[in-house]
């Protein structure tokens, strides 16, 4: 049915009217929901690829005692058809919290932006990018990833867990999926049922910690099998691991 001209007058949401006649803004208008503030490392971070570092910064590790990793894995997309359209895994990110340094402190770290520390209430967070295309896997290295008493989490990690051991043979233990702890959560059951759902890293950080991640696809499919990660790749590399955790201690 046509609409007549004095129909469309009686609408319901009638512009109020200035006292010179001029229309001012609706009462019903929707607030613009502000952006979320993005989610990236900003401590100390060792960058490891010869064998003798990553052996070094490992023996370290394990002499601090420390029991829970953010973990994540990096390789070089190849862009080509069929299944080895992908290198092998290329590098391994561990983040982790101490409350001192101790003989950590030993080790030649760096800041990524400036020289701040990433602190929590478990204490302050550090980096370790292991560059194992160049470096292999080290008897430390390879401890800390069969360990049953260091806990690493990450997002869809059963994948990063067959991978590895496709690649280079070492199986890792206790391996988390920060998935299937938030699909426990009783704030995702109430939003989405008990349905099994895959989450993305930027989807559980947006959800537990109201921040958004930086997944430019210009350096997540990046050649990381080079021999010096550029500064984007390293800050990249980090925050990965750095929200890993973080997430994982919120749920």
């Amino acid at each position: 049915m046509a609409v007549t001209r004095a129909q469309s007058k009686a609408s319901p949401l009638k512009r109020r009217q200035s006292p010179r006649g001029r229309a001012l803004p609706s009462t019903i208008s929707k607030k613009k929901k502000a952006i979320p503030k993005l989610l990236s490392f900003k401590g100390r971070y060792l960058y490891l690829k010869t064998r003798d570092e990553v052996e070094a910064a490992c023996k370290k590790l394990l002499e601090s005692a420390v029991t829970e990793l953010g973990f994540d894995m990096e390789w070089r997309v190849l862009f080509k058809k069929g299944p080895e359209n992908i290198g092998k895994t290329a590098l391994l990110q561990f983040c982790f919290t101490v409350e001192e340094l101790g003989s950590l402190a030993d080790l030649p770290w760096r800041y990524v932006d400036e020289e701040v520390e990433c602190k929590s209430s478990k204490g302050v967070f550090l980096c370790f990018l292991l560059h194992i295309h160049h470096s292999g896997l080290s008897e430390n290295l390879v401890r800390i990833l069969t360990s049953d008493q260091i806990n690493k989490y990450g997002v869809n990690i059963g994948s990063d867990v067959i991978k590895l051991a496709k690649d280079t043979g070492v199986r890792i233990s206790n391996a988390i999926d920060v998935c299937h702890l938030a699909s426990q959560n009783a704030r995702i059951v109430k939003r989405y049922g008990n349905n099994k759902l895959r989450f993305s890293l930027n989807d559980l950080s947006m959800f537990f910690l109201n921040m958004r991640m930086d997944k430019d696809a210009r350096v997540r499919l990046g050649n990381w099998e080079r021999e010096d990660l550029d500064y984007c790749k390293i800050k990249y590399a980090c925050s990965d691991a750095y929200a890993s955790l973080k997430v994982a201690r919120s749920i």
